[in-house]
C-alpha cells in the first residue's frame, strides 16, 4: 500500500536528472526530501485507520447481542465482570434470623382429661386417680358400654376399670399423672407422677385392669398420700363411698367391738381437709354412693372446691 502510494506521487512529481545513463533507456527520477516524508506520513495515517476499522468490525461482530448475566456467587464471573468493564458484584449481607420463641403451654389451651363423661378441672396439667379397690367394689352387676363399643356387665370394680381406661387413653402428651389404689392398704402405681406418653399409658391400664376388690375401704389416708405430691393439684377419686379402716374410729372397733360409723366419716374428711394445705382440688366420683356415704362424697369434694358426680 506504501509503495503504491509512492508510485502515484512519482507520476505526478518528477525532475529530470543531468545526467542519462549510457547502459539504460530509463529515465532516473529525483524527489525532494520534504516531499518524500509527506508522502510516508499519509501514508501511515491510512494504513493506521484502515487498521482501526477492521478491528472495529471484528469487535462489534465477537460480541453477543445480549450481555451475559452474572452469578453473584462465583470467582469465575468476578474476573468475566472486570474483563467487561463493569465492578463485580457482592453479595448483601443478610441479618441474622430471628430466633424462635417456643411458646409456653398454657393448661386452658389444652383439653381437660375426662372421666365418667365429665370434664376434670386441672390446675398444671397433672392428676391423680385415686380408686377404691375395697371389697363393695364387687358388688351391682350392671350393664354398661366397653371400650369397643359393645354393652356389657359387670359390678363396680369392671364399670371404674373402663371409665379409667378411657379417661388415661384421652390425656394430652404434655400431661403427667399418677394412680393410687386402695383398700385398707394403699397400692401406688408409680413414684411420683408420669408423662402421659403411649407407652406410659399402656403401661398404667394393665397395671389398672389387674386391681381386685378387696378388704376394707381407708379413703382418708389414700387421698393423703396423693396430697403428699406437692407438684400436683388435682385429684379425681372414685369409691363407693363407704370410708372406715385407717381412723381412731375403726381402730377402737377392734377393742371394744363398737363402730361408729358417722365419727369414722367425719375422721376421714377431717383427715384429708388438714392434709391439703397446698389448695389441691378432690373431684370426688361416688359409684352407687347413697345416703351418708355420698354425703361423705360431696363433703370431700366441697371441702377443696372440687365437685362431685354420681355414677353407676
Amino acid at each position: 500500500m506504501l509503495f503504491q502510494a509512492l508510485q502515484r506521487a512519482s507520476s505526478n512529481f518528477y525532475m529530470p536528472s543531468a545526467k542519462r545513463s549510457t547502459t539504460s533507456s530509463k529515465r532516473i527520477f529525483q524527489f525532494p526530501t520534504s516531499m518524500v516524508c509527506s508522502l510516508l506520513l499519509v501514508a501511515l495515517f491510512v494504513t493506521a485507520t484502515q487498521a482501526q476499522q477492521m478491528a472495529d468490525e471484528d469487535r462489534f461482530l465477537d460480541l453477543p447481542v445480549v450481555h451475559p448475566s452474572l452469578d453473584i456467587g462465583s470467582a469465575g464471573n468476578k474476573q468475566l465482570a472486570l474483563l467487561h468493564g463493569a465492578p463485580p458484584i457482592v453479595p448483601p449481607t443478610l441479618p441474622p434470623p430471628t430466633p424462635q420463641t417456643v411458646p409456653v403451654d398454657d393448661p386452658k389451651d389444652v383439653p381437660p382429661p375426662v372421666l365418667f363423661g365429665e370434664e376434670i378441672a386441672v390446675e398444671h396439667d397433672t392428676l391423680y386417680y385415686v380408686i377404691d379397690i375395697s371389697g363393695s367394689m364387687s358388688w351391682d352387676n350392671l350393664t354398661f358400654l366397653g371400650l369397643d363399643g359393645q354393652h356389657r356387665t359387670g359390678n363396680r370394680m369392671d364399670r371404674a376399670k373402663v371409665e379409667i381406661t378411657r379417661s388415661i387413653l384421652g390425656l394430652s402428651s404434655n400431661f403427667r399423672f399418677n394412680i393410687i389404689a386402695y383398700s385398707c392398704v394403699m397400692y401406688p402405681w408409680r413414684n411420683g407422677l408420669q408423662p402421659a406418653d403411649d407407652m406410659t399409658k399402656q403401661a398404667a391400664i394393665g397395671w389398672v385392669n389387674m386391681l381386685i376388690p378387696q378388704d376394707a375401704t381407708g379413703t382418708g389416708p389414700a387421698v393423703v398420700l396423693a396430697l403428699g405430691d406437692r407438684q400436683n393439684q388435682s385429684i379425681a377419686l372414685i369409691t363407693d363411698g363407704a370410708p372406715n379402716c385407717g381412723v381412731p374410729a375403726f381402730a377402737s372397733f377392734a377393742v371394744t367391738g363398737y363402730y361408729d360409723e358417722l365419727a369414722a366419716q367425719n375422721q376421714h374428711r377431717e383427715l384429708i381437709r388438714s392434709k391439703n394445705n397446698h389448695g389441691a382440688r378432690i373431684n370426688v366420683f361416688g359409684i352407687a354412693s347413697s345416703g351418708s356415704y355420698r354425703s361423705f362424697c360431696q363433703g370431700v369434694a366441697a371441702d377443696s372446691g372440687g365437685s362431685y358426680t354420681d355414677v353407676h
